[in-house]
């Protein structure tokens, strides 16, 4: 019989009480700051390569082979843990009841459960990695249409070493279930930046011997020692037994569900394939240029969004279970008021800043001025976007929680289709900017799609009119706080082009943090109920609350 060690049972905490976030905030916390050393680990990647390849052929060869390595990380990563953690939850309040033991005894249905869902996944990657070695002239074609010769032998070169890390990723998806599920949130986290650090580490000391492929080769040894650090870490925990059992009757169950988790999970990722490949058409740096942009635009998802949601999905399961869709209502309506709150201000600051940003971050190396320009440039629309992403991928997991993935996946199909008509009528009048700016409508609208689903079909009391009213109020401050950025900025930048990359960017800090301060201000004089959650867990507000008492 095996016990869940105390340091698990720990970690465990109470649901929501008097704030929406307030009992899982320290979870977010710890998975924000991991997430903004991983997401600081791949931008600083980002820069070794730009700064070795540019926005050469190599370059646009890993731009447009990265997605795939991505995606699976991605699908195998969350996807299939989202669909784990339902079915082991229910095996472990199983045991619960008839145990009487609080949790703490681990019965053998979820021993074999769990074994044989981590064994079965880890063979079915095993055949899908052989399935895309083989066939990578295919799919290259698919990503890159447009590459030819050269472009396309190194492309395909380097896809078939970046498909290799699928063979070490079969473990994970049951592994960062069987995690989260006893809120041990860090580890996954944390292995994933021993794996980014590899990949670095890698670009750095290989690639003026093997060229882009040290990106390859970086990815499959990162894999292999991630999933390692997991599993001994799982068995160190006592959460995982391993058997040689291949078939559990959950998993078929789950096999069922799977294909639409998948799809609903690379909606985005897909999204951005669709803008790469048919850029491919375009003057080498194009997709380049996507794929830096794309880097950048993502790190306010990755630090802000993605922890938030870690920890609420196996919250929002367990309403689910309980069918308090009143309670769940509420709850979506707070987390995306908050998660707008939070990213436009972000947005703002990105946009406003966007060249000096790009230009410290890459303009090195083979990464020139004009590719610069052209970077900047592609990162105004995916910015934009950034809002509707955050909605998206919340709004994903209230799906998954109450089970409805095929109702989705109509709209992340619709979608798709509908990116690809607007990039193709956008790109012949506005190049790569009119690829983005398609990725951008489509972002914003499909959230709203997915808010009037559970709303009109799966019947949650979602209050759609004063949750868009609230977002269009803060849009509104967004860019009143523009404007005051922009007035910051003409007053102290009359030598603007003698100043150095550095004192440009203190500027734009010392003009954000007004302008924000601005936002702030307009959020309270209106009566913004995030503004006065934003405060009460200021330092000096729990100090007021002590004295009060």
């Amino acid at each position: 019989m095996i016990t869940i060690p105390q340091r698990v049972r720990r970690n465990s905490s109470k649901f929501f009480t008097h704030n929406p976030f307030g009992e899982i905030l320290g979870n977010t916390l710890l998975l924000s700051l991991i997430g903004l050393f991983n997401r600081s680990l791949t931008v600083v990647t980002q820069i070794v390569i730009a700064s070795r390849f540019g926005t050469s052929l190599q370059a646009d060869a890993y731009s447009a082979t990265e997605i795939i390595p991505d995606l699976f990380i991605v699908l195998i990563g969350s996807g299939l843990s989202m669909a784990f953690i339902p079915h082991y939850d229910r095996f472990r309040t199983a045991a619960n009841r008839s145990n009487r033991s609080k949790g703490i005894v681990q019965n053998q249905e979820q021993r074999n459960f769990a074994s044989a869902f981590i064994l079965s996944i880890t063979l079915l990657f095993l055949g899908l990695t052989l399935l895309l070695f083989i066939g990578a002239p295919v799919v290259v074609s698919l990503l890159a249409p447009g590459f030819e010769g050269e472009a396309r032998t190194t492309t395909i070169s380097l896809f078939r070493i970046m498909v290799l890390t699928l063979a070490f990723l079969g473990p994970e998806a049951g592994l960062r279930g069987l995690f989260h599920t006893y809120k041990e949130f860090a580890t996954p986290d944390l292995s994933r930046f021993v794996y980014n650090l590899i990949l670095l580490l890698s670009v750095i000391f290989f690639s003026d011997r093997l060229s882009i492929q040290s990106v390859g080769i970086g990815m499959v040894g990162g894999a292999a020692i991630m999933i390692g650090i997991q599993m001994r870490r799982a068995f160190q925990l006592g959460i995982l037994e391993f058997k040689w059992r291949l078939y559990h009757p959950a998993i078929t169950e789950i096999l069922r569900k799977t294909p639409a988790i998948l799809i609903v999970l690379a909606w985005p990722m897909l999204l951005l394939a669709i803008d790469r490949s048919i850029s491919s058409s375009l003057d080498a740096g194009n997709i380049a240029a996507l794929g830096y942009a794309n880097r950048i635009s993502m790190l306010p998802i990755g630090i802000l969004v993605l922890p938030l949601i870690t920890v609420l999905y196996p919250e929002f399961s367990a309403m689910a279970n309980r069918a308090n869709h009143t309670k769940m209502s509420e709850q979506i309506d707070a987390g995306l008021r908050m998660l707008i709150f939070i990213a436009l201000p972000i947005c703002v600051g990105i946009i406003t800043s966007r060249h000096e940003i790009v230009r410290l971050l890459f303009e090195r190396g083979q990464f020139d001025a004009n590719a610069t320009l052209l970077t900047s440039n592609v990162l105004i629309f995916y910015i934009i976007a950034v809002p509707g992403f955050a909605m998206v991928f919340f709004l994903r997991g209230i799906y998954l929680s109450i089970e409805k993935a095929w109702s989705l996946c109509l709209i992340c199909l619709a979608t798709w289709g509908c990116n690809i008509v607007l990039n193709l009528i956008f790109i012949r009048f506005w190049g790569v900017q009119g690829v983005t700016l398609a990725t951008a409508l489509i972002a914003i609208i499909t959230p709203l799609l997915m808010l009037y689903n559970l709303k009109e079909k799966h019947h949650l009391p979602i209050r759609i009119k004063t949750l868009l009213v609230a977002i269009v109020q803060m849009c509104l401050f967004a860019l009143a706080m523009m404007w005051v950025f922009d007035q910051i900025i003409q007053l102290g930048s009359k030598n603007w082009i003698e100043l150095s990359t550095l004192r440009k960017l203190s500027l734009l800090a010392i003009g954000w943090l007004i302008s924000l301060a601005f936002y702030l201000l307009s959020a309270w004089i209106f009566k913004v109920p995030e503004i006065r959650w934003v405060f009460n867990k200021l330092p000096f507000a729990n100090l007021n609350k002590k004295e009060e008492r």
